[in-house]
């Protein structure tokens, strides 16, 4: 008598703690899809679902920004051409 006893008491909370388990992975399994909406729509994730809409594949998009800044230092000497005997027309001499 009292190992049925012990069988029906263990059979029913059993059932309720896995009943309760499911319901609480169910809850996770919603707030897990709206996670990834958001992070989807802030353009930081995509991901794949299956047929019944459960995630399935999940790709992080890396964000990368940088600041570039680009200097130069330019430097002109200008010089007459016109002297006496060279034609100014002519391309200048290299050395």
């Amino acid at each position: 008598m009292g190992v049925i006893a012990g069988w029906m008491i263990t059979d029913h909370y059993g059932k309720q703690g896995s009943q309760e388990l499911r319901q609480e992975a169910e809850k996770l399994r919603r707030l897990i899809t709206l996670i990834l909406r958001g992070l989807e729509e802030a353009g930081l994730v995509e991901y794949n679902q299956d047929e019944r809409g459960e995630p399935v594949a999940i790709h992080f998009k890396r964000l990368v920004s940088d600041v570039i800044s680009v200097a130069d230092n330019v430097e002109v000497n200008l010089e007459s051409r016109r002297r006496e005997g060279v034609d100014t027309d002519a391309p200048a001499e290299q050395n």
